[in-house]
């Protein structure tokens, strides 16, 4: 469930900026931004159930690291994506604060935006440790749907860095020959090498 909800919010960003760039400025409940709020919540709906589900024991066998606080067992994937999902969410009231203070966003450098961006990597790799954590146990004893279901949080953190750089990409003037491209050099290798390493050539 976690997946595809993820990947529904990922799909909304993309659908956000193409509205954005072809019709214009929208409101917060436009179909774009109910999909990333809406798939952000659902993910974090999923990670919370299995957070409590292993608490009771009734979610034994997630692999991976657990931790334990008070009575609360949380297998470290799930409490990530809870984590960051739920920093998501929390943009909604900074990103309305911030337009009712300084107005329209003229940057996707902004901090709701940001906020957003952070959160969503902090999901996704939540989701990665997870379905790490379950290689050989379940459905994931198959290895190639393991495979395909550790490319997905892979791809969507790939997916943060090429948007929150789409800055670079929106306008000819903000195209500096330095940051963006030293940025992107020093973030999307760490994918590329997390993944070979994880998943092999």
């Amino acid at each position: 469930g976690g997946l595809v909800a993820g990947a529904l919010a990922m799909w909304g960003v993309y659908f956000d900026t193409a509205l954005h760039r072809t019709v214009g400025r929208d409101t917060f409940w436009s179909l774009p931004h109910l999909f990333i709020y809406g798939g952000g919540f659902l993910v974090w709906v999923s990670s919370v159930t299995a957070i409590a589900l292993a608490t009771r024991g009734r979610l034994a066998d997630v692999g991976g690291f657990v931790g334990r606080v008070g009575p609360l067992r949380l297998p470290l994937g799930f409490a990530l994506s809870a984590l960051g999902t739920a920093v998501i969410v929390l943009a909604v009231p900074t990103d309305l604060t911030w337009h009712a203070v300084f107005g329209k966003d003229l940057l996707i450098w902004s901090p709701p935006h940001m906020q957003g961006v952070v959160g969503g990597a902090i999901g996704a790799l939540g989701l990665l440790f997870a379905i790490a954590g379950q290689r050989g146990r379940g459905v994931f004893a198959r290895s190639w749907l393991w495979s395909l279901a550790m490319l997905l949080p892979l791809v969507d953190l790939l997916h943060y860095v090429h948007w929150s750089l789409a800055h670079y990409t929106l306008f000819p003037w903000t195209r500096t020959p330095d940051l963006y491209p030293y940025l992107v050099a020093l973030t999307v290798p760490i994918v590329l090498v997390a993944a070979a390493r994880a998943l092999g050539a």
